[in-house]
């Protein structure tokens, strides 16, 4: 999969990141991509089970972040610490990471019976704080689930809803 960075005053292309293998099937998708809030980094998430961290205005290439595998779905940058991201994957996970070194921080997993963590996001006041939109099938229906995470001084479910009647692909906070 394939990202290209366009100059929004000109419409041309800047720059293009390629560096997400292709499934088996041929499907090359990027799902997420978003810049640090200082702009010297660009994360993505893909199909092929990375998040990857590219330098916004360098070659720079991080290794990729891979947790269990799966798709990962949601990316996004720490509002203080422009080295830790929070990814969203296929298996229910949401993991922190400090991308410099490659290593995990901690891991948002609730429950092995829930479904695909579509979405996370960090409180832009408190960076202790995260959301996660995720799916959950039941029985044979299906809904989604939003949580809030505390992330210090140790992992611990803050809020959780259930009553979202379809899956929760975006989250965000005020």
């Amino acid at each position: 999969g394939t990202v290209r960075v366009w100059d929004a005053t000109t419409g041309r292309e800047q720059r293009r990141l390629s560096g997400h293998r292709c499934e088996t099937s041929g499907i090359c998708a990027v799902n997420r991509a978003t810049y640090s809030p200082d702009g010297n980094w660009i994360v993505t998430a893909s199909n092929d089970g990375s998040a990857r961290v590219w330098g916004a205005n360098s070659s720079e290439l991080h290794p990729p972040l891979a947790g269990r595998g799966g798709a990962v779905y949601g990316v996004a940058f720490s509002p203080t610490n422009p080295r830790e991201i929070v990814t969203a994957n296929q298996y229910g996970i949401a993991i922190v990471w400090d991308f410099l070194s490659g290593r995990e921080l901690s891991r948002l997993q609730p429950s092995p019976l829930d479904g695909e963590v579509f979405a996370a996001a960090y409180h832009p006041r408190n960076p202790y704080q995260i959301a996660t939109g995720s799916s959950v099938i039941q029985g044979y229906g299906s809904g989604g689930k939003v949580r809030i995470w505390g992330i210090e001084p140790e992992v611990a479910l803050q809020f959780e809803w259930n009553d979202h009647t379809g899956w929760v692909h975006s989250v965000s906070f005020s």
